[in-house]
């Protein structure tokens, strides 16, 4: 008897039906029986992944998981197997330092971090170990000390930011900017000098570096790798496909190999010049770093040094235009409490409360770096806000939301400096400040947090003590709201109408 040999069309049906039973069986499980089942959050969320990836996509994954908690509380279920926070006491417990052993840390959840080259440390990604070791030796940059040999050439940099904003309004003494493209030219300029001893010089040539051009891509397409990387990779790639445009699929790397480029330059001249590098090179030769994990580091010394700054200033701007009364108020302590631009020294700044106020109002509702910093539960399990977790699960503080939570702040859509000053209105002595971790907490905090203060307070300070923020144009009056979040804040231009002071 001659056997009957199914056609290649019952052998789809079949794999079409065994994939669907598979598929239903995960939801099965995910709603009823997962470790995470009582967990608040939408049902789709608790039964599959496709509703995350669907809104990372459209960039607006962020934003959604910030109205899930105002619908759900301090803790929602995200995904089958992911938990986000709001609350404060989760800061310490997913990325404190655990001292006891009953308790073990939570590390850096992989699936949500990408490693440029799988054999490479960066800082970023490095486990625990090789991120003890590269932080030693990287964070003698981020000193006091070594920041106030860099002062000269941040007051250079801003001076001639000021001077060309003179030159750009001319002679009529008012005119109209592009903040963004302005913070970028000035955050660029700056991390190139500090961390490299290079100058780009794009204030003098009025344009954007092809390497920063580049970046705006590669942050979005890593992000979609990242997340499209977790499903069959026959549907990863081809919806990689769909959403990438033909002539973005190199620059992802242009961008990685410039920052190669930037650190085999800077290493030719060893460790006499003073700069970031500087201290990288000169480290003990147990602690040394590797050529390729020099270059590793960085792409992310002018990640975090350009886009992180540009986007916070371009915010703040935007945030005191929508706000004239914090504005006028702003510009006026500065002017009065500095009336010679002599007075204006970093500690004097740095003890300015209002001025410190305002930035802190700024980081709260538009933090550079939005989005969630994933941690995974260790082995044994942890405890997050007062309830066990389970193994390998992924945990996260979103720090949109819990800067915006109305369980953490009163009034907390709006802009208001005075919550953060000693001496602060009664209705905002019951705010949770403790939540507030824009540089995120524990021992992998972001080591460039003071650099980063004292770019804000210097930027900020010139500039509103030789100009007049005027007003947002038409097309920049809904800014914040309009933008999409991939990682970072996709910021379209910011266009703010300004005059030389009187």
């Amino acid at each position: 008897m001659i056997p009957c040999v199914p056609s290649l069309a019952t052998l789809g049906v079949l794999a079409a039906c065994a994939l669907t039973i598979c598929a239903l069986g995960n939801v099965v499980y995910n709603l009823w029986f997962h470790p995470l089942r009582q967990y608040p959050g939408s049902i789709l969320d608790a039964a599959t992944r496709l509703p995350y990836t669907f809104h990372l996509l459209r960039g607006s994954v962020t934003q959604r998981t910030k109205r899930l908690h105002e619908k759900y509380g301090h803790v929602i279920r995200i995904a089958p197997n992911t938990l986000s926070y709001t609350c404060s006491e989760a800061w310490d417990d997913i990325y404190g330092l655990k001292q006891s052993s009953m308790r073990g840390n939570f590390p850096k959840d992989p699936k949500y971090y990408i490693r440029f080259d799988n054999d490479i440390n960066n800082i970023s990604n490095a486990n625990d170990r090789d991120h003890r070791r590269l932080r030693r030796v990287q964070a003698h940059a981020f000193s006091e000390r070594a920041l106030s040999l860099q002062q000269a050439y941040l007051q250079k940099h801003v001076a001639l930011f000021i001077s060309r904003l003179g030159d750009k309004i001319g002679s009529t003494g008012k005119g109209t900017i592009n903040a963004v493209q302005w913070f970028t030219y000035l955050s660029t300029d700056i991390i190139g000098e500090l961390a490299f001893g290079e100058n780009f010089e794009k204030f003098r040539k009025l344009e954007m570096h092809p390497w920063y051009e580049n970046l705006q891509w590669s942050v979005k397409s890593f992000a979609f790798y990242r997340e499209l990387s977790r499903y069959p990779r026959v549907i990863a790639y081809a919806m990689l496909f769909l959403v990438t445009p033909r002539n973005r699929v190199l620059n992802d790397w242009n961008a990685i190999d410039f920052g190669k480029e930037l650190a085999a330059n800077r290493m030719k001249h060893g460790a006499d010049q003073v700069d970031f590098m500087s201290y990288i090179l000169r480290a003990s030769d147990e602690r040394r770093m590797s050529d390729a994990e020099i270059a590793m580091s960085s792409i992310t010394f002018m990640i975090a040094g350009s886009e992180t700054t540009a986007t916070l200033m371009s915010g703040l701007v935007y945030l005191l235009l929508t706000n004239p009364g914090t504005l006028q108020k702003l510009t006026s302590v500065i002017r009065r409490d500095f009336p010679v631009l002599t007075g204006m020294t970093f500690l004097e700044l740095q003890k300015h409360e209002y001025l410190n106020a305002v930035l802190s109002e700024a980081l709260r509702l538009y933090p550079p770096a939005p989005d969630s910093l994933f941690r995974v539960a260790p082995a044994v399990g942890g405890i997050v806000a007062g309830q066990f977790i389970p193994p390998d699960t992924s945990v996260t503080v979103n720090l949109f939301a819990a800067f915006r939570s109305p369980l953490n702040f009163y009034r907390p859509e709006e802009f208001i400096p005075e919550r953060w000053l000693k001496t602060c209105p009664i209705e905002f002595q019951s705010d949770k400040r403790s939540v507030f971790q824009p540089f995120s907490l524990g021992t992998r905090s972001c080591l460039g947090k003071n650099l980063a203060w004292m770019e804000m307070r210097v930027i900020l300070a010139h500039l509103l003590w030789h100009y007049n923020l005027q007003e947002l144009m038409l097309d920049s009056t809904d800014w914040i709201g309009q933008q999409k979040i991939y990682t970072f804040w996709e910021k379209p231009d910011l266009n703010i109408r300004i005059s030389k002071r009187d």
